[in-house]
């Protein structure tokens, strides 16, 4: 009967130390690290963003050097009448501008294909702790269309030099030449020698980006008029890229501020993250080894039982239950004193 008592003793405290380890195991469940964990994840997309769209400005401001050295090169060759070599540059200048060209993650690129639009967008950018930077898209390149009095449009092609229409009308650079420019209105008058009488066009020019044209609409530069009119374009094209400049400048230094910021907070959090985790565990181990402790003292004390076995089988099977519901320490503490 003593042998009996003893083992469900034993199995009782079993039962109730396993409790206590799931009872820990869910105190120690993981939350607190996990909450860090999301701010880490959530920052850090923030911060991966940021990183981006700095890249973008950087590169921005890389290729503006290019530009802005094409644009020389161009103003050479109208001085020198060589209109073959500034269509050459032109065509590398938006090569490196990124004109009808899908790019967007060019921040210097034309933002709509060449479709005679060419506004300015601004980006919203996250930077953290509710502030937001505002990050500039300038087309620094040179585009232009020309919408005709029919309505047909015609677009510059650099592959081909040539204005071509959506219809299938292509006109070559070579044989074109400008009748009449209003560079206020657009309104433009151009003639196309087709090898006869050739052929007339009217209609209304609209330019974007450095708004710097084909040699064709400085008429290869035959006239001084024709050279001054280039050499004006190219400057308010210089004047357009250095304001782009110096707005990507700006934009790099809060984009570089910010993700600085983000980097520090995300270091920070991965050292919370590393005490709280060994905090947790250090607790956890002890707890666990704390309880296992009172399991095998229990056992130890189970031991000493034998000349005690009545006192325990009376706690055991004689008290009342109903009134007054005592543990198995509290058991062992009265049948022996503990």
């Amino acid at each position: 009967m003593a042998d009996r008592a003893r083992l469900n003793i034993k199995l009782g405290s079993a039962l109730r130390m396993e409790e206590e380890i799931r009872r820990i195991n869910e105190k120690y469940d993981g939350s607190k690290e996990s909450n860090i964990e999301q701010q880490v994840e959530k920052l850090s997309e923030k911060a991966i963003n940021v990183s981006d769209y700095l890249s973008r400005a950087q590169t921005a401001l890389k290729k503006i050097d290019d530009i802005r050295d094409e644009l020389i090169y161009m103003r050479t060759n109208a001085d020198a009448g060589g209109f073959e070599a500034f269509d050459h540059n032109f065509s590398t200048l938006n090569q490196y501008a990124g004109v009808r060209y899908h790019q967007p993650d060019s921040l210097i690129a034309n933002p709509t294909n060449g479709l005679g639009q060419w506004s300015d967008r601004v980006d919203q950018v996250d930077g953290g702790h509710g502030t937001v930077i505002s990050v500039d898209r300038k087309f620094i390149g040179n585009d232009y269309s020309i919408e005709l009095s029919d309505g047909r449009r015609l677009n510059p092609s650099i592959k081909s030099y040539a204005m071509e229409g959506d219809d299938g009308t292509k006109l070559e650079f070579s044989k074109l030449s400008v009748t009449s420019l209003d560079s206020g209105t657009g309104a433009i008058t151009f003639h196309y020698d087709d090898g006869a009488a050739g052929v007339d066009y009217t209609g209304t020019l609209t330019r974007g980006g450095g708004t710097v044209l084909n040699a064709w609409l400085y008429n290869n530069f035959a006239t001084q008029a024709d050279k001054d009119r280039a050499a004006t374009d190219i400057s308010a094209a210089h004047l357009r890229i250095s304001s782009a400049e110096r707005t990507f400048l700006n934009d790099e230094a809060g984009l570089s501020a910010a993700r600085t910021t983000m980097k520090a907070e995300v270091d920070e959090l991965n050292k919370q993250f590393a005490a709280v985790a060994e905090e947790n565990l250090d607790a956890k181990q002890a707890e666990i080894k704390a309880a296992k402790a009172r399991f095998g003292f229990l056992n130890n004390s189970l031991a000493l039982t034998q000349g005690n076995a009545t006192a325990l089988i009376q706690q055991l099977t004689m008290n009342d239950w109903g009134v007054k519901k005592l543990s198995m320490t509290d058991i062992m503490f009265q049948a022996h004193g503990y």
